[in-house]
């Protein structure tokens, strides 16, 4: 496989609603997504199983495009034990489409997605390019401070440790 040159839907990962959004569901599943260098949306959602030191081995470094349903180029949901996401670092530039952190029980912050430069939106979510939801020990996000979005676009809710100085 062409690890360098991704796509999703080729990867055997667990695709949860059959409609194009491919997800690492299992450790074995991310596994495959974390040797990839270039994809096309990137996702690990509702993995008990994901473990961080999978996550500090991501060799990301950009992505694409997105799904072709809900329009997100990167979502991570539901990992509870991936407490970081330092694993991202190597990921650089814009992403065409919406950004989701969703669930995560243990996740303080947001370094590692340092290097995106611009963030697209989502299809459905009314929009929204940046979407933290449900994330009770996150306090900051300054590893998007040089991250543009569309205005307007920005949906926090249910963060409760969540600090929003200096927020466009």
């Amino acid at each position: 496989y062409d690890y360098d040159n991704c796509v999703a839907s080729t990867l055997g990962l667990t695709q949860p609603y059959n409609n194009g959004l491919y997800c690492a569901t299992t450790e074995a599943e991310f596994d495959e997504l974390a040797k990839c260098v270039r994809i096309d949306h990137w996702c690990v959602r509702n993995c008990p199983t994901c473990t961080q030191a999978r996550m500090d081995s991501v060799k990301l470094t950009s992505i694409s495009g997105k799904d072709p349903t809900y329009g997100v180029s990167l979502v991570i949901q539901n990992a509870d034990a991936i407490t970081s996401l330092a694993g991202l670092s190597g990921l650089s530039g814009a992403l065409q489409g919406g950004l989701t952190v969703w669930g995560m029980a243990k996740l303080r912050n947001l370094t590692g997605l340092g290097g995106v430069s611009s963030v697209g939106t989502h299809n459905g979510m009314h929009g929204y390019s940046i979407a933290l939801r449900g994330n009770p020990e996150l306090q900051n996000v300054l590893a998007l401070e040089g991250a543009s979005y569309p205005a307007g676009s920005l949906y926090i809710n249910n963060n409760p440790k969540l600090v929003c100085a200096g927020v466009p």
